[in-house]
Parts: C-alpha cells; structure tokens; sequence
C-alpha cells in the first residue's frame, strides 16, 4: 500500500510542484537574510533539526503509516487529498506571509538584537508564531495527502515536537534579549493557535 498522492499521478504531480515551490521559497528566504554582526545567533541546531524532522516526517513518514498500517486508509481518497492540498498551500501562504511581514527580522537561525522591533502586524497581529503555524499547516496538509489516518496523526506530532523546542529558545532569547516590549506582546497574543495556544 502506498500512500493516496504516490498511487494518483495528478495529485502526486500537483504535490511535487508545491513541494519544490515550498523548497524555492525556504531557499530565497535564507538567501535574503542579514548577516550583519548586529544581531546574536542564539541557536542554530534549532532551525536545523527542526527543518530535518519536519521534511522526514512530511515526506518520509507517510510512506511508512501506509506499509505498517494499511488498513488507516482514509476515504475517499481524493477527498482527503484535496483537503490535504489546501491545508498544505495555506500552511504555505501564511509562512510566506510572515517572511513578509518581518522582512529583514526573518531568520532560519535564532537570532535577536536588543534594538529588535516587536512586529505587530500582518500575521503576528493574531500569533506571536504564524511561521510555525504555516509549517505544521503545511505537514498536517502532507499528512492528509497520503490520505492515513496514521500518516496524519505522525506527521503532526513529529513536525510540532521540533516546533516546540524551537518555540521554547525563541522566546527564552526575546524575553532576555528584548525584555518587556516582547512580554507585553507575549501577555497579548497566542503563540500558534489564535484562542487557544
């Protein structure tokens, strides 16, 4: 058994192409990125290991639900892969979005600068981490794709664990190193969930 978008060669092209699109864009981002000796790299293994976890589990997991647990089909099918392709490009929207919103601030790598803004705007008028919200956006998205329960529900868990821990450093290096502007912000706004988280 393989997973929905491997068997259907329409949705495994329109897939691929979003797939590379998603690639193009992380790309372009980290080509854009200051490096200038201003602000401090606070940890880089973070954006690391959370990229390599959530690639594994959106592309590598899926393939494996489907031959450990065949029978976590979802159906129909197309349905869920059509779900799973929206889900996917408005993860991929919103992220883009925030890459927008926060220009030069943007970076893959941790890194703050004591005279750091607080953006309110855009995305992070209703999430301090939209960015975040549009990846796992993005993985649950794969996830449906392959149209398994089981794919699904590994997916989200090995893309968000990752996205905590990258949360936690986050916040530690901005409440440390921009202090109250942020907290006020923080007191404010959900981190990934508007209402709820």
């Amino acid at each position: 058994m393989e997973p929905y978008f491997a068997t259907h060669h329409i949705a495994g092209l329109i897939l691929l192409v979003i797939v590379q699109a998603w690639g193009v864009m992380e790309l372009s981002q980290i080509s854009q990125e200051r490096r200038s000796d201003g602000p401090t790299k606070v940890d880089g293994a973070a954006w690391r290991i959370t990229m390599i976890a959530c690639l594994l589990a959106t592309f590598g997991f899926p393939y494996l639900a489907t031959h450990l647990v065949p029978s976590a089909q979802l159906r129909p099918g197309a349905v869920w892969c059509a779900v799973g392709i929206v889900i996917l490009l408005g993860g991929l929207v919103l992220r883009g979005w925030s890459f927008k919103v926060l220009g030069e601030y943007f970076t893959h790598t941790v890194m703050v600068s004591s005279d750091q803004p607080v953006i309110t705007s855009g995305p992070y008028r209703l999430l301090r981490h939209p960015s975040y919200t549009g990846i796992l956006l993005a993985s649950v998205g794969a996830g449906l794709a392959s149209a398994n329960w089981l794919a699904l529900i590994g997916v989200t868990l090995l893309t968000l664990t990752p996205l905590l821990w990258r949360i936690r450093v986050e916040e530690h290096a901005l409440l440390a190193t921009v202090g109250d502007r942020y907290r006020s912000y923080t007191a404010q706004h959900k981190r990934m969930v508007p209402l709820v988280w």
